[in-house]
């Protein structure tokens, strides 16, 4: 997700995405990866990304290139989303990179 982009999500309202494939009923979000295992359809890949709260947090898969709802352009002051980034240490470096963003990858089967 470029700088661009991010700007012109500020405080829009973001889009929900919910992958159903009948063929295909189990998914599963990968950190730190682009591509899925083999045998695996890749749905999207994105960035790894969370709430600011300090507490219990949900992580999520976003699209690396992100919609806006064109009508949720308000703050209001709500949740929002922050990419996240990667500590080794905390995390097994290789696989994640010191300071950097974490990707991710939605596949199905």
């Amino acid at each position: 997700m470029g700088h661009a982009n991010a700007e012109k999500l500020d405080n829009h309202d973001v889009l929900c995405v919910v992958c159903r494939v009948e063929m295909r009923p189990t998914s599963l979000m990968i950190a730190a990866r682009r591509e899925c295992y083999k045998g695996w359809t890749k749905e999207y890949e994105g960035y790894l990304m969370a709430s600011g709260n300090k507490g219990k947090t949900d992580f999520i898969c976003v699209d690396h290139q992100p919609e806006a709802d064109p009508k949720g352009h308000e703050d209001k002051k709500g949740t929002l989303l922050y990419k996240t980034v990667a500590a080794c240490g905390s995390l097994p470096c290789p696989n994640y990179v010191h300071s950097r963003e974490v990707t991710c990858v939605v596949c199905t089967k």
